[in-house]
């Protein structure tokens, strides 16, 4: 399967590795524009942002197939979580966050004044939460 990827080299020492994937009506391309992958490398991380199947620049996918079990529960219990959502979001952030509150080791970030996307409404703010809690690993 094909995936369009954007990334971002970086020299000096790689702290940790961070793949970004974007939502139903988005693309790779919006953590480009926003600063997201450069944000990312200037904080030592390498960052890597690909379009899923059928959306941004990536070809469909020739058909869906069983994969078993996406993500073990045992990997989820011990990997950190960034939850963040706007207070704007009449969509699915109280969902969503009720959602994944029983993820063992996360952190929540309310975005004031922001929406679902909340990272579009306002990337420096996200930039920070993102770094700050990367900074924790």
């Amino acid at each position: 399967m094909d995936f369009f990827t954007f990334f971002l080299l970086i020299f000096g020492e790689v702290n940790l590795s961070v793949l970004l994937l974007h939502g139903i009506r988005f693309s790779s391309e919006n953590w480009l524009n926003i600063g997201t992958l450069e944000t990312l490398a200037k904080a030592g991380c390498r960052a890597v942002a690909i379009d899923l199947p059928s959306f941004g620049q990536s070809k469909s996918a020739v058909a869906p197939s069983a994969v078993g079990e996406l993500a073990p529960g045992e990997f989820l219990k011990q990997t950190p979580s960034l939850i963040v959502y706007g207070d704007q979001d009449a969509q699915l952030g109280e969902v969503s966050l009720n959602n994944l509150r029983s993820l063992a080791n996360h952190k929540v970030v309310l975005m004031k004044g922001a929406g679902h996307p909340c990272y579009l409404d306002d990337p420096a703010t996200s930039h920070t939460a993102l770094t700050d809690f990367l900074s924790t690993l």
